[in-house]
């Protein structure tokens, strides 16, 4: 039986806020085959709103896109090393290749979040998810993230002038590890709560249905 609906859709994407209204939009729009949909928040917040919209995976996979794409824009500082010697078109292409970088990200963030999104919620349809009341957001994995990598610069700034080299790299990473790991954990927290919640309210409703 497909479930997939606007109604179940919401269920999973409300959050009783004028959003809401947006949502429902961008589901009707996808849902009749457009896969390119403007959504702000994903574009400038990017794998931020991922996490918010609980959308882990896609959420990883962008921080990974990011860090590529970051890595590409300064490719071209390594390629024309030589600043007095470099034509006009070198210099363009240089450009080019580093604003091409930095806002592509952004676009493809903008266009396909919400297609994205939606994949994600039918999924989670298909896994049950509709059937109980979860929270729809993850707001505590995001100030653990933010709050985390708050103290580990503060603390790498404080060991800088403090230890020698080879204390400061196991230091750093013990660091990275903590950054990481604290919105990991709330992570995994979060979805083994909330499979919990759906298998107790799937075994809940198997219960309703007569016995033939």
């Amino acid at each position: 039986m497909n479930n997939h609906n606007l109604e179940n859709f919401m269920k999973l994407a409300a959050v009783g806020n004028k959003r809401d209204a947006y949502y429902e939009k961008a589901y009707q729009t996808i849902y009749s085959g457009k896969k390119m949909n403007w959504n702000w928040s994903a574009a400038l917040l990017g794998s931020t709103w991922m996490i918010y919209r609980k959308m882990y995976l896609y959420s990883a996979l962008s921080y990974i896109g990011l860090i590529v794409f970051l890595i590409a824009s300064i490719t071209p500082l390594f390629i024309f090393t030589d600043v007095k010697n470099i034509t006009t078109i070198g210099f363009a292409v240089r450009a080019i290749i580093l604003i091409g970088c930095l806002i592509t990200p952004f676009i493809i963030q903008g266009l396909f979040s919400n297609w994205l999104y939606v994949k994600h919620i039918h999924k989670k349809i298909d896994n049950n998810y509709h059937v109980c009341t979860l929270k729809n957001t993850d707001r505590p994995t995001i100030y653990f993230f933010y709050i985390a990598n708050i103290i580990t610069s503060i603390i790498n700034e404080v060991i800088q002038t403090k230890t020698d080299l080879s204390s400061r790299a196991i230091l750093n990473l013990f660091l990275l590890l903590i950054a990481i790991g604290v919105p990991m954990i709330s992570i995994i927290i979060t979805v083994i709560s909330d499979k919990r919640k759906v298998t107790k309210a799937v075994a809940e409703q198997q219960k309703t249905i007569p016995q033939i």
